[in-house]
């Protein structure tokens, strides 16, 4: 199981390297992948991922939302928006889904400051590898 929010500290030959915030140790995309994969299967949402890069803001919110065995106040159009790719409104969605995420995660979740306010959610809704 995931034991924190890992942050990436560096890119180099399509391997990313995370840092997990709570012990300071790296972690390699493959064994990212890995740890989301059993938190997924875990909380019974069946839907494996391949890389980092498939963790879209809809898939970050269900697992937020599992976690915390709560709907999160979120518009249910808001919700569609961030799940449809050919919406004119679907890049705002996601990044106000992103938005809620990183505060819900670090403010109710967490209950600490651990730095997701330097997270840039413009990148980590459209799933750069710097987030």
């Amino acid at each position: 199981m995931i034991r924190g929010v890992p942050t990436p500290t560096c890119c180099r030959d399509d391997r990313l390297q995370m840092t997990n915030l709570f012990t300071n140790t790296l972690m390699s995309a493959n064994d990212l992948v890995s740890q989301l994969n059993q938190l997924l299967t875990f909380l019974s949402i069946d839907i494996p991922i391949q890389r980092p890069s498939e963790l879209t803001p809809s898939l970050l919110i269900a697992i937020l939302e599992s976690i915390i065995t709560e709907r999160l106040q979120i518009p249910e159009d808001l919700r569609q928006d961030a799940l449809d790719f050919t919406s004119s409104t679907s890049w705002t969605a996601k990044l106000q889904c992103m938005k809620i995420f990183l505060g819900v995660m670090e403010s109710d979740v967490l209950k600490m400051d651990v730095g997701l306010s330097s997270v840039d959610p413009r990148k980590l809704a459209n799933g750069d590898s710097g987030e």
